[in-house]
């Protein structure tokens, strides 16, 4: 009625939520036509899809090109978090209690990250919270090499300022080439699984 043509749908990881396909049987009843944009991400990682989409429509792009640059942001973003503990990961289901209590017992930190298919898997298992920033960090030094060509980056944690500011100094320190977007807590349904005190972030390079 205001005079919407079309609807670019941005949303999170359809293997985790089912906010996509609720968006689909949403898209059915539309009276116009509507994109849905599975980012195949989560948290601050859907935010970089969607402000890569308001960008494009600044632009003066129309519905198709907002779209592609959406799916071109969401399929080049990586997005990695450490856990402070595995109690809500296995209290949610997500994970058995052996293994929180072995990697309680064993100070084990895990790096996880979203796989392309928006699925949560392990990256590396650290001892260790600082030194669990401290690989983080040097990943992403090594994927961003290019100074002329910083990736855009955003840091996001549950309730853990501290611990997202010791990130930022170990991307610094290790030499990673970004440009901070921001830093941002993540929403309550992510932070039911990570906990307090994780902490992670989400890049991607020049589009």
């Amino acid at each position: 009625d205001a005079g919407c043509e079309e609807i670019v749908s941005v949303h999170l990881s359809s293997a985790l939520s089912g906010t996509v396909e609720s968006a689909n049987l949403a898209a059915a009843e539309s009276p116009v036509p509507v994109r849905i944009v599975d980012t195949k991400l989560v948290t601050q990682g859907t935010a970089l899809v969607l402000k890569a989409a308001i960008e494009a429509r600044k632009a003066g792009l129309d519905a198709d090109g907002i779209e592609r640059a959406a799916n071109a942001a969401a399929s080049g973003t990586q997005l990695f978090f450490i856990l402070d503990t595995l109690d809500y990961l296995v209290k949610g289901g997500r994970a058995g209690r052996a293994q929180g209590l072995a990697a309680s017992l064993l100070n084990i930190k895990p790096v996880l990250c979203i796989n392309k298919d928006g699925v949560v898997e392990p990256f590396k298992k650290v001892k260790g919270f600082r030194k669990a920033i401290s690989e983080l960090a040097a990943h992403v030094a090594a994927e961003t090499p290019d100074e002329t060509k910083p990736a855009r980056l955003t840091v996001l944690h549950a309730c853990a300022q501290s611990s997202a500011e010791d990130l930022i100094a170990a991307l610094d320190s290790a030499g990673a080439h970004y440009e901070l977007d921001s830093v941002g807590l993540v929403g309550a349904v992510i932070g039911t699984y990570a906990g307090p005190g994780a902490v992670g972030l989400a890049y991607h390079r020049p589009l």
